[in-house]
């Protein structure tokens, strides 16, 4: 299982295998209600690691306006490791 807590505190489950968006537009899975992030902003791709029950989760910016970050580090695609603040 994979949750996501969510700039108003919630938990989300996500399902394995997946790709969750994330942007202001109605059309994503995760909406941040923040002007700093895009209509179309981010995304997070989850799969099972080949032949364990392993889940490797990859965060991609969409080309947004003012960037993604994990941590304090800006990104283009990184591998999430653990638990990071998006």
């Amino acid at each position: 299982m994979v949750f996501l807590k969510t700039d108003t505190g919630e938990f989300r489950e996500l399902l394995v295998p997946s790709i969750v968006s994330i942007g202001r537009a109605t059309s994503n899975d995760i909406r941040p209600q923040n002007q700093s992030v895009s209509k179309s902003h981010a995304q997070i791709v989850l799969s099972y690691v080949p032949g364990t029950s392993k889940v490797e989760a990859w965060l991609e910016d969409l080309n947004s306006s003012y960037g993604t970050y994990a941590g304090e580090t800006p990104l283009e695609i990184e591998r999430v490791k653990g638990k990071i603040k998006l």
